[in-house]
Order: structure tokens, then C-alpha cells, then sequence
């Protein structure tokens, strides 16, 4: 699975790529025995913070029953 979050590799994440890369993955997770692992999306070197990034993630997969795990960075 591909969850873009930027347009450009230089460039900061795209909150608005954010949330249709939720659209897409929400559209795919209609099977519910796909288990969901992911970074915090679009923050480290998308630049972006979790706080502004994760209201719009749970609000795409929080009424969908998969499991779907964020996985915290534990930088230096």
C-alpha cells in the first residue's frame, strides 16, 4: 500500500494528500481481515505534527472495524 503524503520528496506533507490518502485507504479497508500498520504519517520529515495530522486520521478509521496501529517514533 502507498500513502503519499507529500507531492515532491523536498517538499513539507500535504495535510490535504493526508486526507485523500485516507479516502483511498479507507476505500481498500471495506475487507474486514486487513490488519493496518503505519508511521505517524506525514510528521518527521514531512515536517507536519501529530496533533494537526491525527484528527484527520481518526476520522477517517475510527468507525472502520480493522485494526489499524500508529506506530510512534522514537527519534535520538
Amino acid at each position: 500500500i502507498i500513502f503519499p503524503v507529500k507531492y515532491a520528496w523536498h517538499e513539507n506533507a500535504s495535510l490535504e494528500l493526508i486526507e485523500e490518502s485516507c479516502i483511498q485507504l479507507a476505500i481498500f479497508l471495506k475487507a474486514p481481515q486487513i490488519r493496518v500498520v503505519m508511521p505517524r504519517v506525514g510528521c518527521g520529515n514531512g515536517r507536519l505534527t501529530w496533533s494537526d495530522v491525527k484528527p484527520i486520521v481518526e476520522a477517517y478509521f475510527q468507525r472502520i472495524p480493522n485494526e489499524i496501529i500508529v506506530l510512534e517514533y522514537k527519534g535520538d
